[in-house]
């Protein structure tokens, strides 16, 4: 439970957990560019694993979820939680690196 002095933030902080986060949002293509690119970039790398044991639920999500006809995760089927979230972490800790000059709004050096 949180009072309206402190946020849920300000909790995590205070019981020790780094806060990573930029004034604003990611844009969604950013995210889920990133994420794609963590599970295999151009080069045929990857980055980024699912334990599929451990995390079944978000294994669904990733699997199952689908974009809608505007480009963007689809909300409809409740599968878009984890995923966001997951995004978020990629994003933060496995950035896309170096401009492409194609599908991301902001290149990160």
């Amino acid at each position: 439970h949180t009072s309206a002095s402190a946020t849920d933030l300000d909790l995590f902080a205070q019981a020790g957990f780094q806060i990573v986060r930029g004034k604003v949002n990611p844009q969604i293509k950013d995210r889920v560019n990133c994420v794609n690119t963590a599970f295999l970039n151009g080069l045929g790398q990857s980055k980024l694993f699912v334990n599929v044991l451990r995390c079944p639920n978000l294994t669904r999500c990733l699997e199952q979820q689908a974009l809608g006809d505007d480009g963007k995760p689809e909300k409809k089927n409740d599968l878009d939680h984890l995923p966001e979230s997951f995004g978020y972490m990629v994003y933060w800790l496995l950035p896309v690196t170096g401009h492409t000059g194609f599908g991301s709004s902001r290149a990160r050096v």
